[in-house]
């Protein structure tokens, strides 16, 4: 997350030197969904989280005013950025827990209107989807599709 788009390059493996450090062994890897999780009062430094899971290929802007999500397409450099982050701790010694859904955004982000499901965000026509919360529920098997993709390109051997 940054302030800008896109943001700047974290230096994760300085992290990982930190973690070890202070003698961690283990590091949760958290996805985070919405692109704009902005508070302008608690966070205002958080206002793009990218990469996302999904490529941006439009046609047509977001409510950000970048190219809308094709929910079809995964991000190759999202899962790329994924593996290795997960190898490096793990030759390190860290073990690694990955979550890909963190819910909390969905429910209480300032920015939840910007999830890559919100209909006005993707070439895929979400619009049958009134209820971001519903993204967790088997509701709509359009949606639990795309997060099994997700769940499948997610999995590291």
């Amino acid at each position: 997350m940054d302030s800008r788009f896109p943001p700047r390059h974290f230096n994760f493996e300085a992290y990982l030197d930190f973690l070890k450090a202070h003698n961690h062994n283990l590091i949760r890897l958290w996805a985070w969904e919405t692109t704009r999780p902005d508070d302008g009062l608690d966070t205002p430094l958080r206002k793009f989280a990218a990469p996302q899971p999904w490529r941006r290929t439009g046609p047509g802007t977001d409510i950000n005013g970048l190219p809308k999500f094709d929910l079809t397409q995964l991000n190759d450099e999202y899962f790329q950025r994924l593996r290795n982050r997960v190898v490096t701790a793990r030759d390190r010694g860290l073990y690694v827990i990955i979550m890909l859904f963190e819910g909390w955004s969905v429910q209480f982000s300032p920015g939840k209107l910007s999830h890559p499901f919100y209909a006005a965000n993707n070439v895929n026509r979400t619009e049958y989807l009134t209820d971001l919360r519903d993204i967790y529920t088997l509701r709509y098997p359009q949606i639990t599709q795309v997060q099994e993709r997700y769940v499948q390109a997610g999995s590291i051997p």
